[in-house]
């Protein structure tokens, strides 16, 4: 019993390693591979003679690497401009919206996504995942990924922030048997500096593995342009409503005079907590937004009360609502 299940182990491995998947058994050997992984996105993000434009339209190019094609699958470049404030918080804050999104979220620009779930989390800036996805009528495919992101400072002249990502078999996660495993040869996501925006390039290079048909392949290079227009919708509005937010925020106490001082406490609305199931990105935007509007009024009565004299300093036993409509309160 313990050879057949050891030579089905052994089989299984040398299957993956025929489709160009590695097999990892220790965080060592995930890190190593991460870092393999990020040196070869950057040698394609750098590489102008690779790639080969091949579509454009609303503000996305599309480009292929013909020459990557022996790895596997179809390796594609998408490059397009967020309209987000340009600045290194930015930057982080559009990585960081990529890495923190759930299956909820992501769906927005990924509608096949089926599944996704933290198989290990390495640290901070590494963890293997296990995403399915339903591409009909083929059979769901599964892709068990090691997923890491890194600051990368200046490179090339401008700030850069980094996501990337390829597929790993883990011993410990065997394939279903209803599935089908497929390789991402690479995925990578570059945000950079631009002008006034920010430049976002998405490397995607994934083998589904199995028969499929040339026309799925051709919706597939068509989908490109949908997938990415809606990412760049939902970074744009959690991003700058972010922005907006951090920018309004007084968090910090505020010396009226000697004698008083008044703190600002902004709270969530309590539908936001009392919501149940995942909330939707326009949902997240929304309640943003509406912290942003009570900030700014908040702003304005602090700065009224600044300029105010010392007889006509806010009562400390007195509560005034931030809006006509609002149940926060301004709280001494």
């Amino acid at each position: 019993m313990h050879t057949s299940i050891l030579k089905s182990k052994v089989q299984s491995e040398n299957s993956f390693a025929a489709h160009g998947i590695p097999t990892v058994s220790t965080q060592n050997e995930i890190k190593d591979l991460a870092q393999q992984t990020l040196q070869t996105s950057l040698s394609l993000f750098s590489d102008p003679i690779l790639w080969k434009r091949v579509d454009h339209k609303n503000e996305i190019s599309v480009y292929e690497a013909p020459g990557r094609s022996k790895l596997g699958g179809i390796c594609f470049k998408v490059v397009g401009t967020f309209n987000v404030p340009n600045n290194i918080q930015s930057l982080k804050s559009v990585v960081q919206f990529l890495w923190d999104a759930d299956l909820h979220t992501k769906k927005c620009w990924e509608e096949e996504l089926q599944s996704q779930e933290t198989i290990e989390a390495i640290d901070e800036n590494l963890r293997v995942e296990r995403r399915t996805y339903s591409y009909k009528p083929l059979k769901t495919r599964e892709f068990v990924s090691l997923l890491g992101r890194s600051s990368l400072g200046k490179w090339q002249g401008s700030n850069c922030e980094m996501m990337f990502g390829r597929s790993i078999n883990i011993p410990t996660v065997p394939l279903k048997t209803n599935l089908v495993r497929g390789n991402v040869v690479l995925a990578a996501t570059l945000v950079r500096e631009d002008g006034d925006k920010i430049l976002v390039e998405r490397i995607i290079q994934i083998d589904p593995q199995g028969h499929i048909p040339h026309s799925l392949l051709h919706l597939g290079r068509k989908k490109l342009f949908t997938s990415f227009e809606n990412l760049r919708e939902a970074v744009q509005h959690a991003v700058t409503s972010l922005a907006v937010t951090h920018a309004s925020l007084p968090f910090e106490d505020v010396q009226l005079d000697s004698k008083a001082t008044i703190k600002a406490e902004l709270h969530l609305p309590a539908s936001f907590h009392e919501q149940a199931g995942p909330r939707t990105t326009q949902e997240l935007v929304n309640t943003r937004n509406q912290i942003a509007r009570e900030s700014q009024h908040l702003n304005k009565e602090l700065e009224e009360a600044q300029q105010a004299p010392q007889s006509t300093a806010v009562p400390s036993n007195e509560k005034r609502p931030l809006t006509s409509d609002s149940s926060e309160q301004f709280v001494h």
